[in-house]
């Protein structure tokens, strides 16, 4: 579930993604022309979704829908053995990125143009999701041992925020 600045409520659960209008209740049922999507995540504004659905693994792209001209903006490359873990906009909606599980990576790129800014590869057991920090510099991992921090703008690791104790 996620709430958008434009006051509206989206389902990612159901079948097929429902989008709600929080004032009147409306349901909006063609969010997306998939019915089933693995991996998503939209921009603060509400204006962009990012997808890894349906059409099948090994699906080799991670899709950029404009909700406001319900067409896809963006097809963005990926070559993994596995679908993106996560993904994530950065909160001035400049940015996306995407956790990949196979090889272990961090890819960014630049919305709308789809360029991509970089890679990171990251070595760790267990990474699953990632967030942004509210200025958008700093990318958040979550790995088995704590957090990682990385500067987005510079593409490489600042810390690690351990969460195991001695």
């Amino acid at each position: 579930v996620a709430l958008t600045s434009a006051g509206r409520s989206d389902n990612w659960a159901s079948s097929p993604m429902t989008a709600w209008d929080l004032s009147s209740g409306e349901a909006d049922t063609n969010v997306v022309p998939l019915t089933n999507v693995y991996t998503w995540a939209q921009s603060s504004d509400g204006t962009y979704i990012a997808y890894f659905g349906e059409e099948g693994y090994p699906n080799t792209k991670v899709h950029i829908w404009n909700r406001r001209t319900r067409r896809e903006d963006l097809d963005l490359p990926i070559k993994v053995q596995l679908m993106p873990d996560s993904l994530a906009f950065s909160p001035d909606g400049s940015r996306l990125a995407a956790l990949i599980g196979e090889p272990k990576a961090v890819r960014i790129w630049s919305i709308p143009d789809g360029a991509e800014i970089g890679t990171l590869p990251i070595d760790a057991d267990f990474i699953n999701k990632l967030a942004w920090s509210p200025d958008s510099q700093t990318l958040a991992i979550t790995q088995k041992t704590g957090v990682l921090l990385v500067d987005a703008a510079k593409n490489h690791p600042l810390k690690v925020l351990n969460t195991i104790h001695p």
